[in-house]
């Protein structure tokens, strides 16, 4: 699944990288006339697709570090909190990603599977008041999440195990 929703996130940036090519491209007087509507909306659906991704990956490494049996998989663990899973498969990770990290636990909630938070505890950055969650898109996005992706999905279909007590 993670390797899916990963091929599906770089098919949607393809437009988002073809706009800031032409919006670089063009003149800093004659940007405000270039409108980013059409492919900027691809934008949150890539988020969502790329956290999908690492969420299934951060799951999987998980399982096979025997933190957790499939079977027997904490409720807590169902709500998407990509921070969180990091920290519980001990990956270590960079400002930039732990940044982006919290877009795509947002991007999960938001844009695409659930029209309101599952609990009212986690309510949009902008409502709520958390910190860091709502800092917009970055062109470097997907080289962040990318290398970040590969990293673990290497280590998530490796053949030994990630534990070293196993």
């Amino acid at each position: 699944h993670a390797r899916l929703a990963s091929n599906a996130a770089e098919l949607l940036w393809q437009p988002i990288e073809d706009f800031w090519q032409l919006y670089m491209a063009v003149p800093m007087e004659e940007r405000v006339r270039i409108s980013p509507v059409t492919p900027m909306r691809a934008m949150p659906a890539f988020l969502m697709l790329a956290g999908f991704a690492v969420e299934s990956t951060l799951k999987a490494l998980l399982l096979k570090k025997d933190l957790v049996k499939a079977n027997d998989w904490p409720a807590e663990w169902n709500r998407h909190d990509l921070r969180g899973l990091t920290c519980l498969a001990a990956l270590p990770i960079r400002v930039d990603e732990a940044e982006l990290l919290l877009n795509m636990t947002d991007a999960i909630q938001w844009y695409g599977r659930y029209p309101a938070p599952r609990h009212f505890k986690d309510l949009h950055p902008q409502v709520s008041g958390k910190e860091g969650r709502a800092r917009g898109f970055l062109r470097t996005d997907r080289d962040t999440w990318r290398a970040m992706f590969n990293r673990w999905i290497a280590l998530a279909e490796a053949n030994q195990p990630t534990n070293p007590a196993s």
